[in-house]
């Protein structure tokens, strides 16, 4: 057998592990305690969250059904007028004024023509290059009608000798139309080549267009 000094210590060291023991068991019973009511708060907060998420699912499908039914209301009141145009065809046997009205709506329906196509016999080698001189021949003819004034003698006849120079003058432009008009006829399918390269012509990049439009220049010249 133990002395009664080694059992009394012995035992006041079971006693001080018993306690310890206790203490930290209430510690952990508090500590269990506190996580319990942490879920449960959790808990709480995740009851909410669902709830708000099915009320917003909800407010948005009653805003998807009120924007189906106003998109359904909007085609029954266009469809509406469709509906009473067998009436108003009814009414026509029966009522000739309405005649006119009927009339006119189906002539406003109907599309504006087509924009007519570009005179392709302005086109040409020699027009193109000599557009600036029809233009200097305007500003001539203009500018001589002008001063047509100065020309007129005291008795308001034009002076004989601007007779001949405006008749000379007019001869000659004639001629210069004249040829660029045969000019333009005789290139006619050089002419409609082009248009058709240039109708067709597409392009990715700006050294592209750079090169066609110095073909079609060279082309026309």
């Amino acid at each position: 057998m133990l002395p009664n000094g080694e059992d009394d210590s012995d035992l006041m060291r079971l006693v001080k592990e018993l306690q310890a023991s206790l203490m930290k068991n209430d510690k952990l019973e508090k500590e269990n305690h506190e996580l319990r009511q942490e879920v449960a708060r959790l808990r709480a907060q995740v009851s909410n969250l669902k709830a708000h998420d099915n009320e917003r699912k909800s407010m948005l499908w009653k805003k998807l059904q009120s924007s189906y039914d106003g998109g359904n209301t909007d085609a029954s009141n266009l469809k509406a007028p469709e509906s009473a145009k067998p009436n108003i065809k009814g009414h026509e046997v029966k009522n000739p004024n309405l005649k006119p009205m009927v009339k006119e709506q189906s002539t406003a329906i109907k599309p504006p023509p087509p924009p007519p196509l570009p005179s392709k016999t302005t086109l040409g080698k020699r027009s193109v290059r000599r557009a600036p001189e029809v233009v200097e021949l305007y500003r001539a003819l203009t500018k001589r009608e002008s001063h047509m004034g100065n020309k007129i003698n005291q008795n308001g006849v034009l002076s004989p000798a601007y007779n001949a120079n405006m008749i000379g003058e007019i001869e000659n432009r004639s001629k210069y139309l004249s040829d660029i008009k045969s000019d333009t006829d005789r290139h006619r399918e050089h002419i409609h080549f082009l248009i058709s390269k240039v109708d067709a012509a597409t392009f990715t990049d700006i050294s592209e267009v750079e090169t066609f439009v110095k073909w079609i220049d060279d082309e026309l010249s």
